[in-house]
């Protein structure tokens, strides 16, 4: 009868063998898969962003604290839907697709008409 000792040594080099032999990609970590991969760049560079919204169309818009601006991202660049805002905090839209945001600044909520109004 083998003693406990000897199972637990037989017990080792049966694990370090059975690491050693399993091929090297199963050792190695794995990369992490992410719910955002892939993901496509829409727009870099702007200021200090605080909300987005999306429409029925997939147009994107994002309010930009730092300029002051609601911007709607088209075709890889920003366009000023309005500006001269006091921190916009926040952007959304409303049941018929109106643009909604939050001036900070300023303590009020506008909504953007499509005609240009607010």
């Amino acid at each position: 009868m083998l003693s406990r000792r000897r199972v637990s040594i037989v017990n080792f080099v049966l694990l370090a063998l059975a690491v050693f032999l399993l091929p090297a990609s199963t050792r190695q970590s794995k990369p992490m898969a992410t719910a955002l991969a892939p993901v496509e760049l829409l727009v870099e560079g702007l200021g200090q962003l605080e909300g987005i919204a999306v429409d029925r169309r997939g147009g994107v818009f994002v309010s930009d604290r730092k300029t002051g601006n609601i911007l709607e991202i088209v075709a890889g660049e920003p366009q000023v839907v309005a500006g001269a805002l006091k921190r916009p905090l926040g952007v959304t839209l409303d049941g018929e697709g109106r643009l909604i945001f939050v001036e900070g600044g300023r303590r009020r909520v506008l909504r953007f008409e499509e005609d240009g109004g607010a």
